[in-house]
């Protein structure tokens, strides 16, 4: 009975220095890098017209913070974002010689390049997991490239296949290219897990997000949301 009590007694010690050990601690650095994607595509039809869209983005970003006490740190990082979205319109007008074809194809595609700095604090919830709010400001340089082209064809038959001389057609295209300067300032709830006393890992899942882009281009917009497209996942390590 007593070596059974000794022997669960050093478990338990055991555990708690495992536990210990994997928690952060004042003085501790620890570099992470952190990555999303995220992929959607779309398809309406209503009335006689159809609309296609298709999302890409994806995240890399790299960071170093210290811890300043055993729950509070600070650090630096780098992230590159890319963005790229289509979208295609097609709609039919019926008319009393046959029917117009419309349709319009939009392009556009996004780089980004973010020096930035964060802080965290870090909640204890169970064990080796964490609630770690953190408050990110970005800066850096933006990159935008679109394109819009507009196609018609009017009094199409609708025995017709192919473009004949009795139709009228249009065609136009137009392009931009945009440079500016991107701030990005962002409030998001971060789950952390430390499985071992140098490794762990991390998933930050939305929140509360303010970009405004100066430059070529004077936009600004608030973003609130916990949606898959927002979250991120990374893997650190602690010395």
């Amino acid at each position: 009975m007593q070596s059974l009590k000794r022997f669960l007694q050093t478990c338990f010690l055991l555990v708690l220095t495992f536990h210990a050990f994997a928690q952060p601690t004042s003085k501790d650095w620890m570099v992470s890098v952190e990555g999303s994607y995220y992929k959607s595509k779309s398809s309406q039809s209503d009335s006689g017209s159809q609309l296609k869209s298709e999302e890409k983005d994806w995240h890399l970003a790299f960071n170093a913070e210290r811890f300043i006490t055993d729950r509070f740190s600070v650090g630096l990082g780098l992230a590159r974002y890319h963005e790229k979205a289509e979208e295609n319109t097609e709609q039919t007008v019926v008319t009393v010689t046959g029917y117009d074809l419309l349709g319009t194809f939009m392009d556009a595609e996004g780089t980004y390049w973010l020096p930035r700095v964060f802080c965290k604090y870090y909640l204890p919830v169970f064990g080796r997991f964490y609630l770690a709010p953190r408050f990110t400001g970005s800066y850096g340089k933006a990159k935008v490239q679109a394109s819009i082209i507009n196609a018609s064809v009017q009094n199409m038959s609708s025995t017709e296949l192919v473009l004949v001389d009795g139709n009228s057609s249009t065609f136009t295209a137009l392009g931009m290219d945009a440079t500016g300067k991107l701030l990005s300032m962002e409030l998001s709830p971060e789950l952390a897990y430390f499985f071992s006393k140098r490794w762990g890992l991390s998933a930050c899942l939305g929140g509360l997000r303010y970009d405004k882009i100066s430059g070529d281009l004077d936009e600004s917009e608030w973003t609130f949301s916990f949606k898959r497209q927002y979250w991120k996942l990374g893997v650190n390590f602690r010395f």
